[in-house]
């Protein structure tokens, strides 16, 4: 079975391409192979109405190494050309992404837990 994200959306009552909807990813895009993580945010993209939000949780590529991973630069690229606006990255332990529970004296922010938000204009 081969469906897209924009038929399987489509054909269903619940949800209406035309209004603006939160998506999130959590814990799957780097599963999906150097091809999969770029067509599951091609696909996010065209099933987004303006307003929409996206929440992206990646393993961030620093080394540029890993195919599942997303180097910032490749979702930026990514995002942008699918008409996301407004890209605010975060690494757990980072300010944004800390809480109060994260041990800065022993460790620097995680690319291993990065997040990308943005909103499709």
């Amino acid at each position: 079975m081969n469906e897209s994200l924009k038929s399987v959306l489509g054909s269903s009552e619940a949800y209406d391409m035309s209004k603006p909807s939160i998506f999130i990813a959590e814990g799957l895009i780097m599963y999906l192979g150097a091809a999969g993580k770029m067509k599951l945010l091609r696909d996010i993209s065209e099933v987004a109405a303006p307003g929409s939000i996206l929440i992206l949780n990646f393993i961030e590529d620093v080394e540029n190494n890993s195919p599942g991973a997303l180097s910032t630069a490749e979702a930026s690229s990514a995002l942008t050309d699918g008409g996301w606006s407004e890209l605010t990255f975060s690494r757990f332990g980072d300010e944004t992404l800390n809480y109060g529970r994260f041990p800065n004296g022993k460790f620097g922010p995680q690319p291993s837990f990065s997040f990308v938000v943005c909103v499709k204009v």
